[in-house]
């Protein structure tokens, strides 16, 4: 449901895509424009196991926004890339080799690009977003 709210500030905000509904309280035919954004965040575990529960580990929050890159790695204990996630898939605990990690903490490096004006000689200004963090792999 729509939750109305007069503070620009919103806290405790689940990872996920949202959508901002401006609403003109003072008339006079202006529009009421809709923003779409996402909060983001990851789950802090996952169960690759095929139950239909948390099969999946995936960044929450990146579908609506229009980044001209993104690129997510994981990494294991060592350092070593273990595989480079497609942002709309996620990743289900196997190697790019199609073999299942063990339970284990892996770790995550995301990078986002995103274009955020355009001067007027055409030049596209940018800003980078870089979040690190670990998650873990669980298997029964």
């Amino acid at each position: 449901g729509n939750t109305w709210q007069t503070a620009p500030v919103f806290t405790d905000v689940p990872g996920g895509d949202y959508v901002l509904l401006i609403r003109n309280v003072l008339g006079g035919g202006c529009e009421n424009p809709s923003i779409p954004f996402g909060v983001i965040d990851f789950p802090k575990y996952f169960t690759p196991n095929n139950d239909g529960i948390h099969d999946t580990w995936k960044i929450q929050g990146l579908e609506s926004g229009n980044y001209a890159s993104v690129e997510i790695y994981i990494f294991d204990r060592y350092g070593k890339v273990i595989v480079k996630l497609d942002p709309k898939q996620g990743w289900n605990g196997l190697t790019r080799y199609g073999q299942p990690l063990p339970s284990s903490d892996y770790w995550f490096s995301l990078d986002i690009v995103k274009s955020v004006g355009v001067s007027e000689d055409g030049t596209v200004t940018t800003r980078r977003y870089t979040k690190k963090g670990h998650f873990s792999l669980i298997r029964r």
